[in-house]
């Protein structure tokens, strides 16, 4: 088994991954082309990272209506969708061009972090994942932060991982300011860091990284001080990174609906609770209190629909295409998506389990999905919040798939020592 991932230079050249990236934009690229109109670009999200961009081309600042400041959604975003729309015009549809080239760079990352890991099969198998996977395809054609989010996030992994392999200051500085950058996308990791101090910390080979570890910390919670700064003046109270956080919260401790969201019914119920908030971190305020009084009043049941979403969080797929209101079950997309994604979770947990012997150099990503599980069975989870962990599923992935074959070989050919 050893020879197992052994890199095959006379066969894996870099014009193999290539090849791949130019694939995984074309795939991005033709679906968006085709399917630019079918999406919900004027709903939901898209609609209120789309008011924030137009605002600030008319030199509002950060505002959703009006002249009213926001820090619903972090500034990043925003920030792009503004740039786009003041080269090409307020058109989702350059955006999500855009988006389909940096959706189809994620294979590339994500092929030199599966090098990086395991060797190069493996780096150019989980990079076909990434290039074909139907939700990381489709995903790209939505105005939704998932895109840059994936983006950041596997850079930051494979920063992670370097500085790791290095222990170089500058690499974890580099690493910290990825990982800001990224908060400033989407504020899911801002805890993951310091779930990983705890590992580092309760593992004598890890103590060694934690001087590295403190400095990407700083840095990275350093790149949060100017909006923190602006959020501070603006609201007179300490947000650092945005303020939708205590709806989600609210949302997946609400014992009625078992933490799922309904549309409708719970927009009135979250105006209702929050209609005397004179402004958005009041009502923020209002929601994580509401929500602390739900876990308090039904503890045992909180806890149990906890179990229930980590495994949603897991297993459950979408029914159909996103519209904005409630999905009517479409079987034809719902086995397009439950084929691939079941089959890569299966062989994801092969993976997982055949790298246990070497779980050290795997440990940031143990971590990164122990923390994703806990962070949404605690609060609000959409199958949608799962997608940026898909590239990571995929180098799990094929880990597992050649660790089945190279399992048969040496099984059927016990002399042929790691062929692959």
């Amino acid at each position: 088994m050893k020879n197992l991932f052994k890199e095959k230079k006379e066969f894996f050249k870099d014009h193999w991954i290539w090849a791949l990236v130019v694939l995984a934009i074309g795939l991005r690229l033709s679906f968006a082309m085709a399917f630019y109109r079918w999406n919900e670009n004027t709903l939901l999200d898209a609609e209120r990272y789309r008011r924030v961009a137009v605002s600030l081309l008319e030199g509002r600042g950060f505002c959703e209506w009006g002249n009213h400041p926001t820090a619903f959604v972090p500034p990043m975003y925003p920030l792009f969708l503004a740039g786009c729309f003041k080269v090409f015009g307020v058109d989702f549809l350059p955006v999500i061009l855009i988006q389909a080239v940096i959706g189809g760079l994620v294979s590339w990352l994500v092929y030199r972090l599966g090098v990086q890991l395991a060797g190069t099969p493996v780096g150019i198998l989980s990079a076909m994942v990434s290039a074909v996977y139907p939700e990381l395809v489709v995903i790209s054609s939505f105005a939704y932060t998932e895109t840059l989010f994936i983006f950041m996030t596997v850079l930051f992994i494979l920063l992670l991982h370097t500085a790791m392999r290095s222990d170089k200051i500058k690499d974890w500085a580099l690493a910290g300011l990825i990982f800001g950058l990224g908060l400033l996308i989407r504020s899911l990791l801002f805890f993951f860091p310091l779930f990983l101090f705890l590992v580092f910390l309760s593992v004598k080979y890890f103590r060694r990284f934690l001087k590295g570890l403190f400095v990407m910390l700083l840095v990275g919670y350093c790149t949060l001080i100017p909006w923190t700064i602006r959020n501070y003046k603006v609201f007179h109270a300490f947000v650092p990174v945005s303020t939708g956080g205590s709806g989600e919260f609210w949302i997946g401790t609400y014992i009625p609906f078992e933490g799922r969201y309904r549309h409708q019914e719970t927009s009135a119920l979250i105006l209702k609770l929050t209609q005397d908030a004179k402004n958005e971190v009041e009502k923020d305020k209002i929601l994580f209190h509401a929500g602390l009084k739900n876990i308090q009043e039904n503890p045992v049941r909180y806890f149990w629909i906890s179990a229930k979403k980590a495994f949603r969080f897991v297993f459950q797929i979408y029914e159909n295409i996103p519209t904005g209101h409630t999905r009517t079950p479409n079987v034809w997309i719902m086995l397009v998506l439950g084929m691939s994604y079941y089959f890569l979770l299966l062989t994801a947990l092969i993976g997982v389990w055949a790298t246990r012997k070497t779980w050290k150099k795997w440990i940031p990503l143990y971590v990164l999905f122990g923390y994703a599980i806990l962070i949404y069975s605690a609060t609000h989870f959409v199958p949608r919040y799962r997608i940026p962990l898909v590239p990571f599923m995929g180098i799990f992935s094929a880990y597992g798939i050649l660790w089945l074959m190279h399992s048969f070989v040496d099984s059927k050919f016990p002399n042929a020592h790691g062929n692959f």
